[in-house]
């Protein structure tokens, strides 16, 4: 296995802190858009990830 890049190190600590604040606030009210955004972001987090 390759020794991970200082880049993907960078995506996966966002990746992570985006999981978290997504699952902190899925079970607010009125915060649909937010969460959109952040589904979004976990989902180009996760492509990326995955090519590298």
């Amino acid at each position: 296995m390759k020794p991970k890049t200082k880049e993907r190190r960078e995506y996966e600590k966002r990746l992570l802190f985006y999981l978290e604040l997504y699952n902190e606030l899925k079970d607010r009210d009125r915060v649909e858009q937010t969460l959109l955004f952040f589904e979004e972001e976990i989902d180009k987090l996760v492509e990326l990830l995955k090519r590298m």
